[in-house]
C-alpha cells in the first residue's frame, strides 16, 4: 500500500521529460512549526566555522552550482509570503577528499527537530526500494566480468512540487558576511526520507514506460548505480559451494 502511494505521487511531463515528485505524509504538514530562527542559528555558526577553517569559498562554489543545475532557487516575495506549511533544513557537509570531481557535498538534514517535529518526521517513507547491499554483493560475483555505472546526480533528477519545496527552505549568502536568504529546493535531495523510494521508483517507471527492461532488471541497481556482470554467468551449482569461484585468465 505504501509503495502505490508513493507512485501515485509520480508525475511525468512528457513534453520535458521530467518525473515530478509529490511526498506523502503521515501527519498534516500544516502542523510543522516554522523554523527559521534555529535553521538561521545553525547556518551562522556553520559558516563561521568554514570562513575560519577556509572552506567557504568551496562551499559558495558547490551551493552556486547547485543553483546553476536547479537544485536551489531564491526565494521570492511572493515565495516568502506564502502562507502554507513552512519549514527549513540546515545544510550538512560532506567532505570527500579523494574526489576530484566533487570534493565537497551537500546534503539537507531534513530530520532537523524543532518543536519536537521535523520534516522527515511527518513523511512517509514507503517500503526499501532496493535489494539489500549483500544481495549486490554477491550478484556481480556470478559473472565473468563485474560491470558498474551510475547514473548522475540520482535524486536531484527528480523534480519537487511547490508545496514540498515550501518545507525544504535552506539559508544561503554568496558572501562570508552577507545576510543570509531563504532559497526553495526545487527537486528531490539527499537527506529527505522518502527521497531514495521515490527516485528508484521513477527509475521503475521508466523502464516499464521506454525500455522495456523488467522490473527484475532494474532491482539489480544499488541506488543510482547497476551493479552487475557481462552475459557469461556462472553455473547455478557453483553458487551452493561454501566459497564463490573465481575464474582465471583462459
Amino acid at each position: 500500500e505504501r509503495q502505490r502511494i508513493i507512485e501515485a505521487g509520480l508525475t511525468l511531463d512528457l513534453q520535458t521529460n521530467k518525473w515530478t515528485g509529490q511526498y506523502a505524509y503521515v501527519e498534516d504538514p500544516h502542523t510543522l512549526p516554522y523554523n527559521e530562527s534555529l535553521a538561521r542559528k545553525i547556518a551562522e555558526k556553520d559558516r563561521a566555522r568554514m570562513v575560519k577553517d577556509g572552506t567557504y569559498d568551496m562551499y559558495v562554489q558547490v551551493f552556486n552550482d547547485a543553483i546553476d543545475r536547479g537544485v536551489f532557487q531564491k526565494a521570492t516575495e511572493a515565495d516568502l509570503a506564502y502562507e502554507g506549511p513552512k519549514f527549513c533544513s540546515s545544510i550538512v557537509v560532506a567532505y570527500k577528499e579523494d574526489s576530484s570531481s566533487t570534493p565537497m557535498r551537500l546534503c539537507a538534514n531534513s530530520s532537523l527537530t524543532f518543536k519536537g517535529t521535523s520534516f522527515n518526521k511527518i513523511m512517509l517513507s514507503g517500503p526499501p526500494p532496493m535489494q539489500k547491499i549483500f544481495y549486490h554483493l554477491m550478484l556481480f560475483r556470478g559473472y565473468k566480468v563485474g560491470i558498474t555505472a551510475d547514473i548522475s546526480k540520482f535524486y536531484n533528477c527528480i523534480l519537487a512540487t511547490y508545496f514540498d519545496s515550501q518545507m525544504k527552505r535552506v539559508l544561503f549568502s554568496p558572501t562570508p558576511d552577507g545576510p543570509l536568504e531563504v532559497y526553495l529546493t526545487k527537486v528531490v535531495n539527499f537527506g529527505e526520507l522518502a527521497a531514495g523510494n521515490l527516485a528508484v521508483t521513477a527509475l521503475k517507471l521508466t523502464s516499464r514506460l521506454f525500455s522495456g527492461k523488467s522490473e527484475a532488471e532494474v532491482k539489480e541497481m544499488y541506488g543510482d548505480g547497476p551493479v552487475k556482470g557481462s552475459d557469461i554467468v556462472a553455473k547455478p551449482e557453483l553458487w551452493k559451494q561454501p566459497e564463490i569461484p573465481t575464474y582465471p585468465e583462459e
